[in-house]
């Protein structure tokens, strides 16, 4: 083990950025299609006469067109918090870089990681990803609950109060790198004097 473990060595999958708009495409978009479709067969139900053809492919393709405005704006968004995220195993130190805009930096000692998890959503399984979620001993305690409670928005990526989360590994990455932190927070202890907090 040579090199330094980062996310060079250990990379978010370029499929990651595809999580977030399917997810959408799938909740969302057909929640809306079927709501149309109802309308629609409602509407001609009512009226006893057949919807005209030119009016539900006008309304597929506007509504085609919206989904994939919505899709595309969340993938480049997740692309570029992707390309902007960045982490390494330094000596004493897990430092991680994050922002598009606004450039933050946050080094977590090692004696200070209390809890480290590798968890998979659906869409995890099925793009075959892997999330490494991080949390340290704050006193705050604050995001490692809310990660858990309310599964239903978690931080996708990067670091917020006490937690942080690499998304988008593959299964050898996250285990790798949860070894690598485990031997790491073996040999650091809490007390030291360097709080990079």
């Amino acid at each position: 083990m040579n090199s330094v473990a980062s996310s060079i060595t250990h990379p978010i999958s370029f499929f990651w950025t595809f999580k977030k708009p399917l997810g959408f495409i799938c909740m969302y978009g057909l929640f809306f299609i079927g709501i149309i479709i109802f309308v629609l067969i409602l509407i001609a139900s009512e009226t006893n006469k057949p919807f005209p053809i030119s009016m539900i492919a006008f309304i597929t393709i506007f509504l085609t067109i919206i989904l994939a405005f919505i899709f595309l704006t969340i993938f480049i968004f997740e692309y570029l918090l992707r390309k902007n995220f960045g982490f390494s195993v330094g000596e004493d130190f897990f430092i991680f870089n994050q922002g598009i805009i606004s450039k933050e930096q946050k080094n977590l000692p090692y004696g200070a990681i209390q809890n480290i998890i590798i968890t998979q959503d659906i869409l995890d399984r099925i793009l075959g990803l892997h999330n490494l979620v991080i949390e340290n001993a704050a006193s705050s305690g604050g995001l490692g609950m809310v990660y858990k409670q309310n599964s239903k928005y978690p931080l996708s990526i990067g670091f917020y109060g006490n937690t942080a989360i690499i998304p988008g590994l593959t299964k050898d990455n996250s285990e790798e790198l949860k070894k690598i932190i485990l031997n790491k927070m073996k040999t650091k202890s809490f007390n030291d004097d360097r709080s990079g907090l």
